[in-house]
C-alpha cells in the first residue's frame, strides 16, 4: 500500500508539472484550459482510460491508481476498467504502449503528450495517444 501511494504523490507531481507548462509569463498561475485531444464521437481516444471522450491527467491517475492495486476512479460508464482486456485488440485497456503491460510508463506517456512532449514513436500496430479508437 506504501508503494500505491507514493506512485500516487509521483502522479499528482508530474501533473503539477504538465499544468505548469501552460503557465503565463505575467501571473505564473497555469493555464487550465489546455486543448484536450479531439475523438470521434462514438469512439474513445487511446489513453482514455475513464472514457470521457478526451485524454487528460485524469486518465494517467486512473492507471497509476490500476498499477498501485487501489479501488478504481469513477469513470463515465460503460466503462472498462484499466487493465480489463480490450474489447476488440489483444491488448489490455490502459496499456498505451502496447507493451502487454499497464504500468506507470503508460501513465507517464500520457503526461508527456499533454504536455505536448515528444513521445518516442510507437511501436508496429500501436495507436498513437489519443487517436480514435473503436470499442
Amino acid at each position: 500500500m506504501r508503494l500505491g501511494w507514493g506512485l500516487l504523490a509521483v502522479a499528482a507531481m508530474a501533473i503539477t508539472l504538465a499544468m505548469a507548462e501552460g503557465a503565463s509569463d505575467t501571473g505564473g498561475e497555469a493555464d487550465m484550459t489546455m486543448t484536450p485531444t479531439p475523438t470521434l464521437s462514438t469512439h474513445t481516444g487511446w489513453g482514455d482510460a475513464n472514457c470521457d471522450r478526451v485524454v487528460t491527467p485524469a486518465d494517467a491517475l486512473a492507471i497509476l491508481v490500476y498499477v498501485a492495486g487501489l479501488p478504481p476512479l469513477s469513470q463515465d460508464e460503460p466503462c472498462p476498467n484499466v487493465g480489463s482486456p480490450h474489447r476488440t485488440l489483444a491488448l489490455a485497456y490502459g496499456d498505451v504502449f502496447c507493451d502487454g503491460a499497464v504500468d506507470a510508463r503508460d501513465a507517464l506517456g500520457l503526461l508527456l503528450r499533454i504536455a505536448n512532449i515528444k513521445l518516442p514513436p510507437v511501436p508496429f500496430g500501436c495507436y498513437q495517444i489519443g487517436a480514435p479508437v473503436g470499442d
